[in-house]
């Protein structure tokens, strides 16, 4: 290739590897939100059906505190989903009545649990009253691990297309230009295609004309002798 050719191959291939990262970078933040907002959908599904379970009871007459099924239903709830660390049920004064985690039984909320992503159920009796809230407890470094497994997989995909879209980029310009030349630019060896109609009739008449005065040369030449 020639120094013109590479410098376009190579200036292509960078322009095509900034877009693909740019693309890449814009990707994984919407990604973020969608893997964020996923969550939060799953996990307000737990604690609702949770909460409904909860407000069933409550409306034949069972106290919250008397539900002792809960402490069966909520590691079954915790147990389809692995990033939640523990399930609550608490009163109205936030003491926990049952939980997932049985190290959380009587524990008083709220706690200092700063970085925690919680998503809290309000149950209420079929007056309105309050009668508690179911509470969800997600893993946060569990939910990091997940982004960074999806960054690490865009990571991949846009190095896998950067090299590929540099390949072509070396692999087509070349083509491309050896092609624009073979069918813009004329055979340089071929007059007929070089020179227009009328220059050329022209340069024929310019040739006949010096023939014809190397020859009127040559007699005078003789002439002398």
């Amino acid at each position: 290739m020639t120094k013109v050719t590479t410098a376009l191959a190579l200036t292509v291939a960078l322009v095509a590897a900034a877009a693909i990262a740019l693309s890449a970078f814009l990707n994984y933040g919407a990604v973020r939100v969608s893997y964020k907002e996923a969550l939060a959908s799953r996990f307000t599904i737990v604690t609702e059906r949770v909460g409904e379970i909860i407000e069933k009871a409550l409306s034949l007459g069972l106290p919250l505190a008397g539900q002792d099924t809960l402490a069966a239903l909520l590691p079954r709830e915790q147990g389809g989903e692995p990033l939640v660390t523990s399930l609550d049920v608490v009163n109205d004064l936030g003491l926990v009545l049952f939980s997932s985690d049985p190290a959380r039984g009587g524990m008083k909320l709220p706690v200092d649990e700063t970085g925690i992503p919680h998503y809290r159920r309000d149950i209420a009796t079929d007056f309105g009253v309050g009668a508690g809230a179911g509470v969800l407890r997600a893993s946060a470094s569990a939910i990091d691990a997940g982004l960074e497994q999806v960054a690490g997989d865009l990571r991949q995909a846009a190095l896998l297309t950067s090299l590929a879209a540099m390949l072509l980029a070396f692999w087509g310009v070349p083509w491309l230009i050896r092609n624009l030349n073979r069918s813009v630019l004329p055979d340089i060896n071929d007059t007929r295609t070089v020179l227009p109609p009328d220059l050329a009739g022209e340069l024929e008449e310019i040739e006949r004309q010096q023939a014809a005065i190397g020859r009127r040369l040559g007699l005078a030449a003789g002439k002398d002798r």
